[in-house]
């Protein structure tokens, strides 16, 4: 449920052909161990699939706060890399907010 929460219907990198007619784009099929294959919809049946995507009026998409924020985890990073004895990586830091 996390993933497709957080996620949009398809990403731009999966279309490989768009016409009038007809939209291709990539797909993972788990039936064949995850291989990836081409699949080709209608214009009107890709539209149809992804406008369930869509969400409703007054329904907003998942975002974290508190401690699973973005700024959180940066702030806190080194500190739980220590705890948990992982080597320390380090990344060209931009200026983060600090939880009050």
């Amino acid at each position: 449920m996390g993933r497709y929460t957080h996620k949009i219907a398809i990403s731009n990198h999966r279309i490989t052909n768009t016409s009038k007619k007809v939209v291709s784009f990539k797909i993972k099929n788990y039936r064949k161990n995850g291989n990836q294959e081409i699949q080709t919809l209608k214009t009107k049946k890709f539209i149809r699939r992804f406008a369930l995507h869509i969400l409703p009026k007054g329904f907003v998409r998942i975002c974290h706060f508190g401690f699973l924020s973005s700024t959180s985890k940066q702030c806190y990073l080194k500190e739980l890399q220590e705890q948990l004895g992982k080597p320390i990586i380090k990344k060209k830091r931009l200026e983060t907010l600090h939880l009050k």
